[in-house]
């Protein structure tokens, strides 16, 4: 407590004591906030008991915000922003650390791990989005428990797994702008009293948003897609558990690699630059001479293996495989030699 020793601090008692009360009615209501728990350590935590600077958000948190991208968490969290030259190429910026170089043979500074297991190429890192358990963002340097590149941190993605539940699961429906269709579902639930098992899936297509202003070339920045990730947990014993989990997906002839270009001519009189004749009126228009298109396949497979020792010891493996190719095919100038003025 801060006694006060002149008239000027006594006349601002009520005011201070004010303060205090609505501080301390703020901490009651947030004492009866539900506990969130945490693997950021590499341990399931409450998220006040981890000295990290962590957003986490619940799959039930992600649906209501309508994310169903990896991409679109950089709507919620701060300090974070993505940057994509494509569909199939995302790059990560936290807290100001990115990588800006664009080789498909790089790794970026701030990692991106799904179940545990390190996603190595920044070409899979825009996926779609379905049946989450949770998503961590951790801030600032990870490398002690996370390794290399997580200078400036790292996105976790939790799926949701098998349960000893009864049989359960969801299918759920969209049709939108620009002839969006979406059909999302998962069914899961016990299969024998030491298996579990749980098949999820989501397939989204719609037409490109970026008009096309070249005639025979199609509209651009489309989706046309599909990914299924099964998951099966065995339990050898009492105290050694398997947890499989294998993801499939797919982008097939996704209408992409084109730029909006606004074109511009000189006045002859003056030498200065002018607008071109004909040139885009709308940033969301191109004007590529020939359609570009991306094709993504991909599987990753991973196995936990967890082996508990005694109440306070817990071994733990995680095994995965990673697999992916991708086609790409831009047009780099956007119409620009081609486009009739």
């Amino acid at each position: 407590m801060i006694y006060p020793n002149n008239k000027t601090h006594r006349r601002n008692l009520p005011l201070l004591s004010g303060i205090a009360l609505g501080l301390a009615v703020g901490s009651t209501q947030a004492a009866i906030l539900e506990e969130v728990m945490v693997t950021a350590q590499k341990r399931e935590q409450n998220i006040q008991d981890v000295g990290i600077s962590i957003t986490a958000f619940t799959g039930d948190q992600l649906k209501n915000l309508g994310i169903v991208n990896t991409v679109d968490i950089t709507q919620q969290v701060p300090a974070l922003q993505m940057q994509t030259f494509s569909p199939a190429f995302t790059i990560i910026n936290l807290r100001g650390i990115s990588q800006n170089n664009f080789q498909d043979n790089l790794e970026a500074p701030v990692a991106v791990y799904v179940d545990g297991a390190y996603v190595p190429s920044m070409n899979a890192i825009n996926a779609q989005l379905f049946d989450v358990e949770r998503v961590e963002v951790l801030r600032g340097p990870q490398g002690t428990l996370f390794g290399r590149n997580t200078t400036g941190g790292l996105l976790h993605f939790l799926t949701k797994g098998a349960t000893s539940e009864a049989l359960n699961g969801y299918l759920e429906a969209q049709v939108g702008d620009y002839d969006m269709r979406l059909l999302e579902g998962a069914i899961g639930g016990a299969l024998s009293d030491n298996v579990r098992g749980r098949l999820a899936g989501r397939w989204m297509e719609n037409d490109g948003y970026v008009e096309s202003l070249t005639p025979g070339v199609r509209d651009a920045h489309g989706a046309d897609g599909y990914s299924v990730r099964g998951a099966l947990q065995i339990d050898f014993t009492e105290n050694f558990l398997a947890d499989v989990r294998v993801v499939t997906s797919a982008d097939k002839d996704v209408p992409s690699g084109t730029f909006s270009v606004d074109f511009t001519s000189f006045d002859p009189n003056t030498g200065l630059g002018v607008n071109a004749p004909g040139r885009l009126t709308d940033k969301l228009d191109h004007a590529s001479s020939f359609e570009g298109r991306y094709d993504r396949d991909s599987v990753n497979a991973t196995t936990t293996l967890t082996w508990t020792l005694n109440d306070s010891v817990e071994l733990t493996s995680i095994t995965n495989y990673f697999d992916l190719e991708k086609k790409y095919l831009e047009d780099a100038g956007g119409g620009l030699f081609f486009f009739p003025y």
